[in-house]
């Protein structure tokens, strides 16, 4: 059975964190070590060498560790990207309305006002994408806002900022709607759902799963078509991604409550698998699916509650049976932490199998309405998947003190072949570089 993976965070990023006694160093280095309850050491701080392509294959690394660099304690987003602005190359870093020009790293221009906001409020950017929009060969960036639109106002909340070229990215970025309304669940993605190598974007809206294509021109909303009825009753969902689930050559869309099967021709309904994949949670963020166990079929990985706790990943028996299999509690215990709110799966010790990316969304509500562990530390994790003696998760501690958003990005940004992440939350704007 052949699978695929599809990551569903093309560009994105988050990192929010609690700064102990009000201050942060400029550049911390922490060392990966198994454990939730484990503490960074602290060791040299290194720059970022010249970057070379991300997608390279990453070399075996037995002991992994990163070195964090803060680029801004402000909070301007809860999302991040990589991907080559300016053409030369060379990998940059997207925080919200901000971009960094790699492989200094240092602010060049911004896609659009970049007002910063307090804890009990929201940014304007949950989630970004990379991609050629208008194909004219420059990265252009999909932002996405409140899922319930603009502060929850129900207006249209997605929209596309056209690269200007080099001439013109020092200045604002012209920008497009996206499409006409809201743009609902809180982790939609921008990945290739349907066959050929365009990419859709798979969401909500109006109490239906669906997915929208450009429209041409590009600069014109976009159109949806669902897969669903109207079965949603909030644009407030969570848990969303695509992977072939099946075995049949057909990317398949994840979501909480279990996944709808792509049929052979787009002119027939899509069929849903009913599979508790949120273990009587909310539902929590990115989703995926790979084959976890080495058995040959696709298995599936969600955290359970994006404002609670639990981390899980269900085995396939069948295309209708899935056994879930804890990696981390449901509840507050010290083996576990809160609002698991964006996630992401890659290789990132170089032995070929995919680990997870993950940490604690800090303050994803207001301090009016908190979540459960809203004011633990803001943690990032990877889990490294090991399959000696059964399939095992095993953490470690990336930093104490960032955290994750509602989307981030993992890939290679220093040219060494190793991932590294970046993130941007309400705790500011991180770079977590493997060394």
């Amino acid at each position: 059975m052949r699978v695929a993976v599809v990551s569903t965070i093309v560009l994105a990023a988050l990192s929010i964190g609690c700064a102990k006694d009000g201050a942060r160093e400029q550049l911390a280095v922490t060392q990966s070590t198994p454990g939730p309850s484990s503490q960074p050491s602290a060791q040299p701080s290194t720059e970022p060498s010249a970057l070379h392509d991300p997608a390279s294959v990453p070399l075996p690394n037995a002991e992994v560790r990163f070195t964090t660099r803060v680029l801004s304690n402000d909070f301007y987003a809860e999302s991040a990207a990589i991907g080559d602005i300016d053409g030369d190359g060379v990998v940059d870093l997207i925080a919200g309305p901000l971009w960094f020009r790699g492989p200094e790293f240092e602010v060049l221009g911004q896609l659009a006002a970049a007002p910063t906001f307090d804890l009990d409020h929201y940014s304007s950017f949950f989630l970004s994408f990379g991609g050629d929009l208008d194909d004219d060969g420059d990265l252009d960036v999909i932002a996405i806002d409140h899922p319930g639109g603009p502060n929850g106002n129900g207006a249209p909340n997605a929209r596309w900022y056209d690269n200007p070229g080099p001439a013109g990215l020092n200045s604002e970025w012209p920008v497009h709607q996206l499409f006409d309304a809201v743009v609902g669940n809180e982790s939609p993605t921008f990945a290739n759902l349907l066959p050929g190598d365009a990419k859709q974007l798979v969401f909500m809206t109006d109490g239906k799963l669906g997915y929208a294509l450009p429209s041409l021109p590009p600069s014109e909303p976009w159109q949806f078509t669902p897969i669903s009825g109207q079965q949603f009753s909030t644009p407030y969902v969570h848990g969303l991604g695509i992977a072939e689930v099946t075995g049949d050559g057909r990317a398949d869309v994840l979501e909480a409550t279990g996944y709808w099967e792509q049929p052979t021709s787009l002119e027939q309904a899509w069929t849903h698998h009913a599979i508790d994949f949120a273990e009587g949670g909310m539902g929590g963020a990115q989703m995926y699916g790979f084959d976890v166990d080495g058995d040959g079929d696709t298995d599936v990985l969600s955290s359970l509650n994006a404002h609670g706790y639990g981390l899980a990943w269900f085995e396939q028996i069948s295309a209708n049976e899935f056994v879930a299999h804890e990696i981390l509690p449901s509840q507050a215990t010290a083996e576990s932490f809160s609002q698991q709110h964006a996630m992401v799966v890659a290789d990132i010790n170089g032995d070929g199998l995919l680990d997870v990316v993950t940490g604690k969304r800090y303050y994803a509500h207001p301090s009016a309405t908190p979540d459960p562990g809203t004011t633990d530390p803001a943690v990032v994790y990877w889990f490294e998947l090991v399959r000696e003696g059964g399939v095992q998760f095993v953490p470690h501690l990336i930093h104490s003190d960032s955290g994750v958003g509602c989307s981030f990005a993992v890939g290679d940004v220093t040219g060494d072949g190793r991932p590294d992440v970046f993130t941007a939350n309400k705790h500011g704007i991180f770079l977590h570089v493997q060394d």
